[in-house]
């Protein structure tokens, strides 16, 4: 069920507010963060203020790779078997790693 005022999402894969609560702490300068996550959920939109995408490794690369300043929620397993370059680690809850492009480096 969902409505303008109440999300409830179905088998919960991991809590979503001290996720939302690390992404908004970080305060990253997109709307847009992109996820390793499988499936949209939409109380991480509403408590994190921004829209997380789901994305599959191939996408995760390639929007990597074309994107100036990409920002990315992956999960442990997935940061650190993604070979990306210049990984910024910002911040982490509960298993997730919000993670960017480190331009000093680049």
């Amino acid at each position: 069920m969902k409505s303008n005022y109440w999300v409830w999402e179905l088998s919960e894969a991991y809590p979503v507010k001290p996720v939302a609560a690390m992404i908004v702490r970080a305060n990253p300068a997109t709307r847009k963060i992109y996820t390793s996550f499988p499936y949209h959920r939409p109380s991480l939109d509403y408590y994190s203020d921004r829209i997380i995408i789901p994305a599959s490794v191939g996408e995760l690369e390639y929007y990597w790779h074309y994107n100036g300043q990409p920002y990315f929620l992956l999960n442990v397993s997935d940061f650190n078997n993604l070979q990306l370059e210049s990984m910024k680690l910002i911040d982490q809850a509960e298993g997730w790693k919000l993670v960017t492009k480190d331009t000093n480096r680049l």
